[in-house]
């Protein structure tokens, strides 16, 4: 008690002292960079998770259960190749861009952009031919659901997101966060209006189900080409002011982020099996009806966790900093997102059903109960992400890769496990099983991160 007691009050003032900076706006030093980034990059979380929440009020309460079950089946299978056509490549392009703008080198800064980009494109490729091979078998003799047509548009989706996702990682490196901002925004008012408009039109001409998902997955589709078309010219520009004099990376550095990217595709890997296996399974197992309830309540949870998560503004401070001054700024910062996760947790576990009555409506009450259960993530959810962020910032990839594939190996295992045991009871049983898999599994994690993070002094 004491313990969280001083936690609060430490949190506090750490609190007082950034409003006077904002009021002044005071951005000097690393600190005051720290500010300037998070409050960017939590406008552009703000924005996307508020976009996203009006985004799925919309399509769940139009679509229903079963279609929303449909969509939300196919978008996560299409977003675990998007994964892998990633696998570490954007955490890597903010590391080393702000390593190299850091040291003065702007030369450097683009010839790992420039080596960064071929690797993006070639597991771009990969990834496609994947999907495209596989989405008639998964869509017709595994899941049994009409969602082959919304796999096909997939592969354009997964170009589009990637070149998007890169992008970001460019600007996130330069310390540029105001541009994404930005781009956020704009996508988020092109999906509220083209998605639900084209939802609406396929219902009503009573379209069957695999052309609604289609049109679903096709209208996001379209959201995100326009998005790259318009961020392009951007991030070209902000390259032109870079050195035009590309020096070449020598062999000490390709290794070096081959090395990263490695230990990062094996983090990544094991991340997406981690944050999609419940679906995967669930897609077997039960019908779409049980999925969409399923589905609204883990948004949910997760919407609330992305809000309260700072990392990825601090992913290139963290990268110039050591020693006792990374140190205090991790605890100072972690001290912070304790306290927003508990009053995140205590809000979302006692008006449950209020939240979920406002945002999905009458026809969603089976996932009251469901979002109760998962509001535990808001806890370990925003915390993990701060100590992933402190280890790849670092470099110590290798940490998080270990536990985060033992953790991987644990939910796979407890999900065919419980989701198969409960599912003798009912299909909504079921759910809960792949619930309480996530959530051991994730609590594993963290402990993992936290007692090695301790037990290492200084990085």
């Amino acid at each position: 008690m004491q313990e969280v007691i001083k936690r609060i009050n430490t949190a506090g003032n750490d609190f007082k002292g950034i409003l006077k900076r904002i009021i002044k706006r005071d951005y000097s030093g690393y600190t005051g960079l720290a500010i300037k980034n998070s409050i960017f990059q939590f406008s552009t979380s703000l924005t996307g998770k508020i976009g996203s929440l009006f985004f799925t009020i919309l399509l769940a309460r139009i679509l229903m259960p079963e279609l929303f079950g449909l969509y939300s089946l196919a978008l996560a299978t299409i977003v675990i190749f998007t994964s892998l056509s990633d696998l570490g490549i954007t955490s890597a392009t903010i590391r080393f861009i702000s390593n190299a703008m850091g040291k003065h080198k702007n030369s450097s800064a683009r010839a790992y952009i420039q080596y960064l980009f071929k690797f993006k494109i070639i597991l771009i490729i990969i990834a496609g031919f994947i999907l495209l091979a596989i989405s008639w078998p998964i869509s017709h003799y595994y899941y049994n659901k009409p969602i082959f047509f919304a796999l096909l548009a997939g592969i354009v989706y997964l170009f589009a997101y990637n070149l998007i996702n890169f992008i970001d990682g460019i600007f996130n490196g330069l310390n540029q966060f105001k541009k994404p901002l930005v781009k956020e925004i704009v996508f988020q008012l092109l999906r509220l209006v083209l998605v639900p408009a084209l939802a609406l039109f396929s219902i009503k001409m009573a379209y069957s189900r695999d052309i609604i998902t289609l049109n679903l997955i096709a209208s996001i589709t379209i959201c995100y080409i326009l998005i790259l078309i318009f961020y392009a010219r951007i991030v070209r520009k902000n390259l032109l002011s870079l050195s035009k004099k590309s020096k070449k990376l020598s062999h000490d550095e390709k290794s070096s982020i081959r090395g990263f990217i490695f230990n990062l595709s094996l983090l990544s890997l094991s991340g997406l099996i981690f944050g999609y296996i419940d679906m995967i399974i669930l897609g077997h197992f039960v019908s779409a009806s049980i999925i969409g309830h399923y589905s609204a309540a883990l948004n949910l949870a997760g919407s609330i966790a992305l809000l309260i998560t700072f990392s990825t503004s601090l992913l290139p401070i963290f990268s110039r900093l050591n020693g006792t001054q990374l140190q205090v700024g991790f605890r100072k910062v972690l001290n912070l997102v304790v306290i927003l996760s508990l009053i995140g947790f205590i809000l979302s576990l006692t008006f449950a059903p209020l939240i979920i009555g406002i945002i999905y409506g009458i026809n969603y009450t089976e996932s009251i109960n469901i979002f109760r259960l998962l509001a535990i993530l808001l806890i370990v959810l925003p915390i993990s992400a701060l100590y992933e962020s402190f280890f790849i910032s670092q470099a110590k990839t290798k940490v998080i890769a270990k536990f985060l594939a033992l953790s991987t190996l644990l939910n796979l295992v407890l999900n065919v496990f419980l989701v198969t045991y409960f599912l003798r009871y009912s299909e909504s049983f079921a759910v809960f099983g792949a619930s309480i898999a996530i959530i051991i599994s994730r609590i594993f994690y963290l402990s993992s991160l936290f007692f090695n993070k301790r037990r290492i002094k200084t990085l």
